[in-house]
Order: structure tokens, then C-alpha cells, then sequence
């Protein structure tokens, strides 16, 4: 069913979406491992390798049949069996590119640290229309890729047992649901790929939320501050709720009464998608950090501005605290940085994180 979208609220959540892009059901159609050649996707590197790095690009890879599901692969040269990073790009989950610009620096300090870079696209919501697969398509999508990239691991030159993923905001959260879900392997399936693994070394996480369910942010995460999504609804949030849970419904209170009333279905969408309860003692390490939004979100709210509110609330503080907070109650190892709510790192920064558990650990 297509719904049309207020010209105010999509222009502020591709906002949103843009500060980032500059700044279980798999699918299992995608090349099979034994049809795969990598030399086929050999092309001129998107941004600029550093002349001291003999490394190749790899552009495009798909690793499933949608439009979305490619990857692009950054390897060190005459290095088998090298450690891999995984990054996922930011965008609301409607926008963002892994071909972005702004990870030049990373992709050379793992390339000079022995690391293999592997960015990766993921299914977006269709902007539209009502989507009724919402972000689950983009969670399952990601798992996905990540069990390619090992099936086909001789060819990616990698180590199976040394993959790690990160990203920013969406691609954040994204990151820390893959890498904190329990493994999504299938060892009864007919289809090698989906046998592999899901599990991941280690996860950074780059002003991402403390869940994927908004319900936890009125319930959990912004309870002192009394927030409601219905603050937003004013500006047509109903058509993003819709199609982020999967509702065919775009009456922002027909939507809040679905998501609050906890029928069935809207519970196991609500579990599917929340990083809070995948928390266990045998998750890796997670560093996380958020410094960038507002830190006082009354005086935010209060200003009426609402790409400020989307920013804040987005991003806010008290995402990382409210994770950290679990976090430790899961027994997890967790370096997180948000230093306004009396949190401070012990890495200098992801990067060094990330290279330190793949390499020295």
C-alpha cells in the first residue's frame, strides 16, 4: 500500500540520515561459494590507499539478490588468513553508502595494521511506501553478509575465527544486534552459506542507540525526562514507525496503541529487533561511544527545533549509559566513552580498539 510522505518529516529524517552519510528468514539465491570469483570485482579503489599499503579493491560484490546486498573489499596484499573488520554505514535505515568518503582513515589504519576492510551495504525502508518487512530486512540482510564473507573466506584472504564489525548510528546498531545476537547459523540447511557463523570478535559502536525498540527509549532509556513519541507526531513520525515495525497503519495513534498494547506479533518483532535482551556472558567485547549530540535534552526539547530534537534523541548520552549499565550486568566486557554522563574510555579510540582485540588478543 503506498502512503504519501509529508515533504516536512522526509526532509528532516534524510537530514538526519545525510549528517551520517557525510559527516530470520535469509535470503539464499545470492552467488553460490563455488561460482564466486573475486578477481571479477577487481577495480580502482574509491578513496586513496596509502602508497606504504600494497593492497587491492574489490567493488561491489553481491553477497544476496536485492539491490542492496553488496560489499566492497579492501585486502592487503600476499597476507592469507588475515584478520577482517566489517563497517556499516549510518543513515536512519533509509539512506547511507558503504562507498562513503569519511572511512578513508580507517580503511588505512587497519590496512597498515594487517587488517581486511569489508564495507557493507544493507536493505534500506522503502521511502514510499508503508514497508512491511520494517528494519528486520536490514538486521537479517547483515547476518547474511557476514556468513558470506566466511563462506568465501579462502578467496577474501581472512581468518574465520578474527572478524569483527562496526559502524555509526544505524550501522552501530546494527553492528552491536549482529554481534550480540546469539548465533544465527543453520547447521541443518541445505545451503553452505547459511551454515557459517554470525559471531563476531569484537563490536564498536559510534553514536548508536541503547535499543532498536523506540518503546525502550519511553520506557528505559528517556523515562526521567518523561519523553513520549508522541512528541513527534506533529511531523508524520507515524508513516516512519510504520514502516521501521512493519505496520500497515500510518495514524500515529492507531501505531502507538499497536506498539504499546503488546499483542503477540508486535512482542516478537519488538524482542527480534531490542539489543538490551541479547546481552550474555559469552558476547565479545563491545566498545561504544556517543559525544556528539546535545547532552541537555530538556533545554533541547524545549527549543521546539525538531531536527535538534531527532539528533539528540538519536544520539544522546544516555544510550551508551543505559547499555554500559546493562552490559555490566551481562558480565560483558565494554569500553564505553560518553563523557558528560561520567563515562570515559580506556582506548584511545574504535580503531585501536578493534585492532587490538583482533591482533593482540
Amino acid at each position: 500500500m503506498i502512503y504519501p510522505i509529508k515533504a516536512k518529516f522526509k526532509k528532516l529524517i534524510y537530514m538526519h540520515a545525510t549528517i551520517w552519510v557525510g559527516m530470520l528468514s535469509f535470503n539464499t539465491s545470492a552467488t553460490s561459494i563455488y561460482e564466486f570469483n573475486i578477481e571479477d570485482y577487481k577495480s580502482a579503489p574509491v578513496i586513496s590507499i596509502d602508497s606504504s599499503v600494497d593492497a587491492s579493491f574489490y567493488r561491489d560484490i553481491p553477497y544476496g539478490d536485492n539491490e542492496f546486498a553488496k560489499l566492497d573489499l579492501f585486502r592487503v596484499n600476499d597476507l592469507d588468513n588475515a584478520p577482517v573488520v566489517l563497517y556499516l554505514h549510518g543513515g536512519s535505515f533509509i539512506g547511507g553508502d558503504k562507498s562513503s568518503s569519511k572511512i578513508q582513515a580507517d580503511v588505512n589504519q587497519f590496512l597498515k595494521a594487517g587488517v581486511n576492510f569489508i564495507a557493507v551495504n544493507y536493505s534500506l525502508l522503502d521511502v514510499d511506501r508503508i514497508d512491511s518487512t520494517g528494519i528486520r530486512k536490514s538486521l537479517n540482510d547483515v547476518a547474511h553478509a557476514i556468513q558470506y564473507i566466511r563462506s568465501n573466506a579462502t578467496q577474501f584472504s581472512i581468518d574465520k575465527q578474527r572478524v569483527a564489525i562496526y559502524g555509526e548510528s544505524t550501522g552501530a546498531n546494527l553492528a552491536l544486534w549482529v554481534g550480540l545476537s546469539d548465533d544465527l547459523a543453520n547447521n541443518q540447511s541445505t545451503n553452505l552459506i547459511e551454515r557459517e557463523s554470525t559471531t563476531v570478535s569484537a563490536i564498536a559502536a559510534i553514536e548508536a542507540q541503547g535499543s532498536l525498540d523506540f518503546l525502550q527509549w519511553e520506557n528505559l532509556i528517556f523515562a526521567p525526562y518523561g519523553f513520549k513519541l508522541d512528541l513527534l507526531a506533529q511531523n508524520d513520525f507515524s508513516w516512519y514507525l510504520a514502516s521501521y515495525y512493519g505496520l500497515d497503519n500510518t495514524n500515529l495513534d492507531q501505531v502507538l496503541s499497536i506498539l504499546r498494547d503488546g499483542q503477540s506479533d508486535i512482542l516478537t518483532y519488538r524482542a527480534f529487533i531490542d539489543i538490551l535482551n541479547k546481552l550474555d556472558p559469552l558476547d565479545p567485547p563491545v566498545f561504544i561511544s556517543n559525544t556528539r549530540a546535545p547532552v541537555d535534552l530538556q533545554e533541547t526539547l524545549n527549543q521546539g527545533d525538531l531536527q535538534k530534537t531527532l539528533y539528540s534523541l538519536f544520539h544522546h548520552q544516555l544510550h551508551v549509559a543505559t547499555f554500559v549499565e546493562r552490559a555490566i550486568q551481562a558480565g560483558i566486557v565494554v569500553d564505553a566513552h560518553a563523557p558528560e554522563v561520567g563515562i570515559y574510555k580506556e582506548s584511545t579510540n574504535e580503531i585501536e580498539f578493534l585492532i587490538n582485540k583482533l591482533i593482540h588478543q
